[in-house]
């Protein structure tokens, strides 16, 4: 059984674990490995090809701290990593220029070094503000087996690499069960804006308007289910400051519900809900993979990307100019068709080109 090291973002964010969930059920026949904490155990039990290398034990903390002190910040995971040929490093945003970018290179760095072959796959490049940032990528992305992008704008960027694609997201890949029913409820995914540096002015005029979002739903006849993607990035404090300024003559047709370690509930609570208002960037895909109606609220320019490469004609705001949203146009989203995207369900199979070749 050929054997195979995932790289990941590993904070319990539903997107992300979609993407190691879908490709470790596309090679059944690959043993996996993840560096990872404790609790992805329990997230991925079902999946037998899968062993979490824990990283956030006693021994396994101590182990890090002395290999940064010794300026190999990478040792125990590198251990580990060179018992596989083959490396994958999956995600989103894995290429953004932060103040900490230079330990991202040297992240990459290590992957590079510890195998064979590294595929990069389902990530865009971006947002980036200097041309040493972009220098630094484009050398070491020379050395990358693979990569490919999900957005033409990455894929331009370093088109002249003859290891570069690009094809649409990961998540598309996801076969769910259609349901033939829901539930008359709404599915609010939100995220705490401050948490983004470009958006730490903008916490209290959005949760106010997914307030006034979520009433005009529940007075409409809707129950309407607030959902956290990812703790870490503090979606479920996010709820609770919603929850807190809607009168409690709403409550009981509210209801929360917080990602914490199982895929199959999660993807449930898409399939039973009979529209999804989306600030995650997941949320609205998967609201287009379960074919539902999807207003769109755009918190980065990636799911505007999407959006228009989907061809995406329905109302949507951005969270910087959610003070002006008219409230009329997303109480229109449940009479909306949903999307077809059978062609980006095509395309995203393009994602595994080259490493059905190294893993089929």
């Amino acid at each position: 059984m050929e054997k195979a090291m995932i790289y990941a973002y590993t904070a319990n964010n539903l997107g992300d674990d979609l993407f190691i969930y879908i490709l470790c059920k596309r090679y059944p026949n690959t043993q996996f490995h993840l560096y990872a904490p404790e609790s992805y155990k329990k997230t991925f039990s079902s999946i037998p090809n899968l062993k979490i290398i824990v990283n956030d034990d006693f021994k396994h903390k101590m182990l890090h701290q002395l290999s940064k002190m010794i300026g190999k910040r990478y040792l125990f995971r590198e251990r580990h990593a060179k018992k596989c040929p083959i490396g994958v490093y999956v995600g989103g945003s894995l290429f953004m220029e932060t103040t900490n970018w230079k330990n991202d290179v040297k992240n990459l760095r290590s992957m590079i070094d510890s195998h064979e072959n590294l595929f990069i796959l389902g990530a865009n490049f971006g947002p980036f503000k200097t041309e040493a940032f972009w220098q630094a990528y484009e050398q070491l992305f020379k050395n990358v087996t693979d990569i490919c992008f999900r957005d033409r704008a990455s894929f331009e960027l370093f088109h002249h690499l003859r290891n570069v694609r690009h094809a649409s997201d990961i998540a598309f890949q996801l076969k769910p069960v259609r349901s033939l029913s829901h539930d008359n409820s709404v599915l609010l995914s939100v995220i705490y804006p401050s948490v983004r540096k470009d958006l730490r002015d903008f916490d209290t005029i959005y949760f106010h308007k997914m307030k006034t979002i979520a009433i005009s739903f529940i007075e409409q006849g809707y129950d309407v289910k607030f959902m956290a993607f990812c703790e870490k990035e503090k979606d479920g404090e996010a709820i609770e400051e919603i929850v807190r300024i809607i009168p409690d003559s709403y409550r009981s047709n509210l209801s929360t519900y917080i990602y914490r370690n199982d895929i199959k509930e999660a993807l449930e609570t898409f399939m039973k809900s009979k529209t999804i208002i989306a600030t995650r960037f997941h949320a609205m895909l998967l609201g287009w993979i379960f074919e539902k109606p999807v207003f769109p609220i755009i918190y980065s320019n990636k799911m505007k990307t999407v959006m228009d490469e989907a061809g995406f004609e329905g109302h949507f705001c951005e969270v910087k100019n959610i003070g002006e949203l008219n409230i009329d146009h997303v109480m229109k989203t449940p009479y909306m068709k949903p999307i077809h995207i059978e062609k980006q369900t095509l395309d995203s199979n393009e994602q595994f080109l080259k490493l059905d070749q190294f893993l089929n």
